[in-house]
């Protein structure tokens, strides 16, 4: 969510001490909180990923704050904490009973909120306490929005990533957050988690996800990155320059077979265990789809060349091998958004990707097998 730390500072926060009296209207945020045991003195506001870099702060009095503040029309809610600083000049962060999952014999908490408009408050007694070498303070019940009950709805499940390229446990998920957006097609924290997690989808999934939420979320900041950032994706492929590489025998290649109906782009480096491990699966798959319109080609991003040609040679790969040059390899791991190798990605024929599987997991063959007999089918 640091990415969306850009909104908090195009915010006009009128702070009022604890004189919230007028009325709220939309676009205005008011922060009410009657807390016992607060020291007189300051709270203050911040992002909840940033929680040292206070951005606003309100006057304590009588165990009572109230920060007020107008956001523009392009304000997007986001995860904040209210902290104060105590007599050994440390910050203390607030925790908050999580009322939508806790029950009789669990209990939950969490130091943050969504920071939305409308009206917040909190109410409690300050409690602070040492539990197994982290200091808390809660106590404080909080009443916000729909955005914070979504937040707290979803502490546990950790929305947005996917961590998995096992096709049945993929397609699980992604159903079960469409579920949750179309219970909640208005939570623009539902659309910025996806959005930190977009590297791990296809362009088809992020288009599916994004259409299943409201409209105002759709024209949001957050939405218009994400179809930039699928806009970078293929369009990078479609530069002529960018998707050519070296072979063995010094050759330019492209790597998108215009001529096979998908493409089968194997990311990989000699000095990589995870992908010379996973050499043996790729032979499978070769001789399986090789006559069946699947262009195969492992992209190394070697900066040694004598390294790569000697891990070929050993490996004996049949289909094509390319390296990138070393200088381009940056741009091509930012084209491809991948940090870790092995990376494997399917396209189709003008390199529109399919699928992605991120790493190499005891059932990639199986789930590579599975996918073309599947899209092959569909002539």
């Amino acid at each position: 969510m640091l990415k969306h730390l850009a909104n908090l500072f195009i915010f006009l926060l009128l702070v009022t001490g604890t004189g919230c009296k007028a009325p709220v209207i939309d676009k205005k945020i008011e922060i009410i909180g009657h807390i016992k045991n607060i020291p007189n003195g300051k709270v203050y506001l911040a992002n909840a990923f940033r929680w040292d870099v206070f951005l606003d702060s309100a006057v304590v009095k009588n165990d009572s704050f109230c920060f007020r503040m107008t956001v523009p029309p392009s304000f997007e809610p986001y995860y904040a904490c209210i902290s104060y600083i105590d007599s050994a000049g440390r910050t203390r962060s607030f925790s908050y009973i999580n009322r939508v999952l806790t029950t009789e014999k669990q209990g939950y908490r969490h130091s943050a909120f969504v920071l939305e408009p409308g009206v917040i408050s909190i109410n409690g007694a300050l409690v602070c306490r040492t539990e197994q070498g982290i200091f808390y303070c809660d106590g404080m019940e909080i009443k916000a929005g729909k955005e914070t009950e979504v937040m707290y709805k979803h502490q546990m499940t950790g929305f947005g990533r996917l961590g998995t390229s096992d096709s049945s446990r993929r397609a699980a998920i992604i159903r079960r957050y469409s579920r949750d957006i179309k219970e909640y097609p208005m939570a623009y924290t539902l659309l910025q988690n996806i959005y930190d997690a977009k590297e791990e989808y296809t362009d088809r999934e992020l288009e599916n996800l994004l259409s299943l939420f409201n409209k105002e979320v759709q024209h949001s900041g957050t939405a218009a990155r994400l179809k930039s950032f699928m806009d970078t994706r293929t369009n990078f492929r479609k530069e002529p320059s960018a998707l050519v590489a070296t072979d063995t025998a010094g050759n330019k290649k492209n790597w998108i077979a215009g001529s096979s109906r998908y493409n089968l782009l194997v990311f990989w480096a000699s000095w990589c265990g995870p992908c010379r491990s996973e050499i043996p699966v790729l032979k499978n798959i070769h001789a399986k789809f090789n006559d069946k319109d699947v262009h195969m080609t492992s992209i190394s991003i070697d900066k040694n060349t004598a390294d790569w040609m000697k891990a070929v040679r050993l490996e004996a790969m049949s289909w094509e091998q390319v390296k990138v040059d070393s200088a381009g390899i940056t741009r091509v791991k930012e084209g491809f958004n991948f940090s870790a190798i092995p990376l494997t990605v399917i396209t189709d024929h003008t390199g529109k990707e399919i699928k992605r599987y991120s790493g190499f997991g005891g059932n990639t063959e199986k789930e590579l097998i599975s996918l073309f007999e599947e899209l092959l089918k569909n002539k």
